[in-house]
């Protein structure tokens, strides 16, 4: 099992084969799935077979590779302290990658046994995409704006609290100024659109991104819609800075831990015995004087 999980997590040269091996085969799967959705491939019969033995491939290939990260799971650093192995799998299973790869091969499975499940095989073959997001297992790197959600978490729902209450408020406002309009935009009178508070509020907030596909408002919505562009740039400004300043921090830190760490040859040794321990003082007092 321990052999399995350096193996799964690239300690080995073998494994490092078998995650190139594994990035090929999202990307393939990926490029299928939307390839599939085209008429002309879905019209051809011979092109169809062969997408689906591809398919049925990678799905296997998937379901070999769930497997042994399942089997292999109570290995990682984590959950080596649950005694329990079925306990530390079924931990695993909870996780975030592992619910992405259950739920990008079980509706192939499902689609040959029960029929009723096979007319929605165009959007579960979409689901496949979902793969992408398991790239973070393999590059860590792209955890990144993760991290940078968790860290500024808590601003950014002050923001979208801000958001709200002024999606909230030009609602109000529009349908004050606009629910007795009955001036016509795109063949539909304005007074329709915002006929009440609930139809009002999914216009208002495609106008509060800035998007502006109508115009024949009121001189009263127009007033309204000047200071909503105003609020508009807020809206999506803060947020934008909130996230741009928590990335920075980030980096910084991540920097910071870099350059003040010790080269691995000068750590490693502070293991060993004390001759050892006083040759890389030595080493460091050389290079400080330096």
């Amino acid at each position: 099992r321990h052999n399995l999980y350096k193996f799964l997590e690239a300690q080995t040269v073998a494994g490092v084969w078998f995650e190139r091996l594994v990035f090929v085969a999202i990307f393939l799967s990926v490029t299928l799935a939307a390839v599939t959705t085209i008429r002309v491939v879905q019209d051809d019969v011979l092109m169809e077979e062969g997408f689906f033995v591809v398919e049925a491939l990678l799905v296997l290939f998937f379901t070999v590779e769930y497997v042994a990260r399942v089997v292999a799971s109570p290995e990682k650093p984590q959950w080596r302290y649950i005694k329990n192995v079925p306990l530390a799998r079924a931990k695993y299973m909870l996780t975030f990658h592992a619910v992405v790869d259950l739920a990008s091969i079980l509706p192939w499975y499902l689609a040959r046994v029960l029929p009723q499940v096979d007319r929605y095989d165009e959007m579960f073959r979409l689901l496949r995409a979902l793969r992408l997001l398991t790239l973070e297992r393999h590059f860590p790197g792209m955890s990144l704006f993760r991290h940078v959600i968790k860290r500024g978490s808590g601003d950014l729902a002050v923001a979208a609290l801000v958001a709200g209450v002024t999606w909230i408020m030009f609602t109000g406002l529009l349908f004050i100024t606009e629910s007795h309009n009955d001036t016509e935009d795109a063949d539909l009178p304005m007074s329709q659109r915002f006929s009440d508070f609930p139809s009002s509020l999914p216009y208002t907030l495609i106008l509060l991104s800035g998007d502006y596909p109508l115009v024949q408002f009121t001189a009263a919505g127009r007033l309204v819609n000047f200071f909503m562009i105003v609020c508009a740039q807020a809206v999506v400004g803060i947020p934008t800075a909130i996230t741009i300043t928590t990335f920075r921090t980030l980096v910084r830190e991540a920097s910071l831990t870099r350059t003040q760490s010790p080269p691995p040859e000068l750590a490693t040794p502070f293991k060993r015995s004390g001759s050892g321990r006083r040759i890389v003082q030595q080493q460091l007092e050389r290079a400080s004087s330096e």
